[in-house]
């Protein structure tokens, strides 16, 4: 018998490895772990079966290309995101040794980002720019397009991070308002409004609002950017999201979309009866934090005043009742004499059924104390638990490498705060586990029944 010749040793050897490269694979995609999801950006992996329905390459136009399957495009469309300093899945799984390696490099070395003028001449060429930024300019799925959503989100500083959150999000098919508070750099506004240009879909809003923590201001800044998306895109999104530039998505977009359509109507909002401050209603104030003397009476139309976050998860119906309705326009007007009226306009109207707003909560006042609040997770100082794997700044946690295995695991929709500049390893591992879950997303399965058996979306009115 010959021996083999070189070239069949070697073909031979090759076969063995694309076998077990695609056992890895496989084995890969049902290890369904979202602090690995398999997914490096060094790896080639073969993606499992994809929903029929789902598929629509025509979403991607001049990308798609005849032969290719779906996840062969996805997988070409979504950037792929590999940090090469450090391990995120060892830093998700809360490995000690990667996270004092982590934390010693980053002691060691000086991190330098993005100024706000860079920014802005870096998106003057939008064409480069939106390509070397690797933003997804698919809707991918035609359930995706066809349930488009509106985001607001207030900005002041940092436009490399607002930058990040926007590329995260970006779909072609939603909508984005940016307010620029009044007192944010020139550098910064310039940045802003350049980076915007370069999208159909984004756009500053023309008003900016000299925004001040816990005055009414903050209600108003978060009005022009609703009342913005609803007159531009009139009857042309699902939702509304509103959102700060220091947070960054904890759901792909594909998850948000098929999470807001098992809400059916739903909105999400806080609200409690038993953590409020009768003073904030009962006492009038100017709007800026100071008590004019006088007594404020009762709401109108026997509202109930709630206390809940600004940030909200609203149908188009509820926005169109907050900018439209006679009812909400007087109740706007008695919120602004009160204290923190961004904490009660909004889940006001969204927890008086006998409103009939569209979403809202029909439940029993004391429910509202258990009702499950998906919007964002954030933690406050003061909480029970107050653990924060990062830092506190002004009695809000400021999520660190220490809290990224708490992180992937949250069924809320955003987290709520990030500094790029602090410990700057946790942004990049959010941005490598984002964008692996979106592009291996597809072809694992995403269970809504968790957000369907929410209280809210039990009770709720449409």
């Amino acid at each position: 018998m010959h021996k083999p010749t070189l070239v069949r040793r070697l073909l031979l050897v090759f076969t063995c490895l694309i076998f077990i490269a695609l056992n890895l694979a496989v084995v890969c995609v049902f290890r369904s772990s979202p602090s690995n999801l398999c997914g490096t950006a060094q790896e080639n992996l073969t993606h499992g079966s994809f929903d029929v329905e789902n598929r629509h390459p025509a979403d991607l136009g001049d990308v798609a290309v005849v032969g290719q399957s779906f996840n062969e495009i996805v997988d070409s469309v979504v950037p792929r995101v590999k940090i090469s300093d450090v391990d995120c899945k060892l830093l998700f799984e809360g490995d000690l040794d990667e996270l004092h390696y982590a934390e010693e490099i980053m002691t060691q070395t000086q991190r330098h980002f993005l100024s706000d003028e860079r920014m802005f001449l870096k998106s003057k060429n939008c064409t480069k720019f939106v390509k070397e930024r690797q933003y997804i300019l698919s809707s991918l799925t035609k359930e995706e397009e066809e349930f488009p959503l509106a985001f607001s989100i207030m900005v002041y500083k940092n436009a490399e991070q607002v930058e990040r959150l926007l590329r995260a999000i970006y779909r072609p098919q939603n909508f984005y308002c940016f307010h620029v508070d009044n007192k944010s750099s020139p550098a910064f506004l310039n940045a802003m409004t350049s980076l915007s240009s370069c999208f159909d879909n984004v756009f500053v809003a023309n008003t900016h609002v000299n925004v001040v923590w816990a005055e009414v201001t903050v209600l108003d800044a978060e009005l022009v950017c609703m009342e913005e998306l609803f007159k531009r895109y009139y009857k042309k999104w699902k939702y509304f999201i509103n959102l700060t530039g220091q947070e960054f998505p904890l759901k792909t977009n594909m998850e948000l979309v098929k999470i807001l359509k098992a809400y059916g109507g739903a909105n999400d909002m806080e609200g409690t009866l038993k953590r409020r401050n009768m003073d904030r209603f009962t006492k009038e104030w100017d709007g800026h934090l100071h008590l004019t003397g006088q007594t404020l009476p009762p709401a109108p139309f026997g509202i109930v005043p709630t206390k809940g976050a600004v940030h909200i998860t609203a149908t188009w119906g509820f926005v169109n009742f907050t900018l439209t309705d006679p009812i909400a326009k007087e109740f706007l007007k008695w919120t602004r004499k009160t204290h923190r009226a961004c904490e009660t306009f909004f889940t006001s109207l969204n927890h008086n059924p006998h409103l009939m707003v569209p979403g809202s909560f029909t439940g029993s006042a004391e429910a509202l104390e258990t009702k499950p609040f998906m919007t964002r997770y954030k933690i406050w100082v003061d909480e029970s638990i107050p653990f924060c794997g990062g830092k506190f700044v002004r009695a809000i946690c400021i999520f660190g490498l220490e809290h990224l295995p708490r992180l992937f695991v949250r069924n809320e929709l955003f987290a709520n705060k990030f500094h790029q500049e602090f410990q700057p390893y946790t942004l990049d591992c959010m941005e490598e586990w984002h964008y692996n879950k979106t592009r291996l997303g597809y072809s694992l399965p995403f269970n809504t029944q968790h957000y369907r058996s929410l209280p809210f979306v039990k009770d709720k009115i449409i």
